[in-house]
């Protein structure tokens, strides 16, 4: 597994989705909330982004990039601008319920090297396939801070 440092993600216009429910419905919520667009006249325009507040659990905030502006409404709402900088990232290759081990081994990584984890991982979806739970494909990113003191 390849780790990358000083990675970041700018990403504009953004619906924001929080949900209380068991990360294994994840894959259904976002393919839902892709097919639904168009419902509201937008498309998706970027990775879709995911994060878990483990503070809370099963606290689930997805971030969809859209193609243009929108009004919020009461189910959802918008981020105009979601911009992560000098993150620690790590592409993961299988099941969605393993990505949980890729994660564990980007905060070990960090921990290693002495940095200091200042965000909640961000999952950005590359591939997501429900049919066949072994083929997703997730990068994973962290912030740190950049100051080692």
């Amino acid at each position: 597994m390849q780790i990358l440092e000083q990675q970041s993600l700018y990403l504009n216009n953004l619906i924001s989705y929080k949900l209380h429910a068991p990360r294994e419905k994840l894959p259904f919520v976002i393919r839902h909330m892709q097919e639904n667009l168009d419902s509201l006249s937008l498309q998706p325009a970027g990775k879709i982004l995911f994060t878990e507040d483990r503070s809370q659990y099963q606290n689930i905030e997805i971030l969809i990039p859209v193609n243009h502006d929108f009004i919020p409404q009461e189910q959802y709402g918008k981020k105009p601008l979601f911009k992560l900088i000098n993150a620690v990232s790590a592409r993961h290759e299988g099941s969605f319920p393993d990505a949980k081990r890729t994660e564990q081994k980007l905060l070990d990584y960090i921990r290693e090297k002495s940095y200091q984890a200042i965000t909640l991982p961000y999952y950005s979806v590359v591939r997501l396939d429900e049919s066949n739970a072994g083929s997703c494909i997730l990068d994973i990113y962290i912030g740190v801070n950049y100051n080692i003191l």
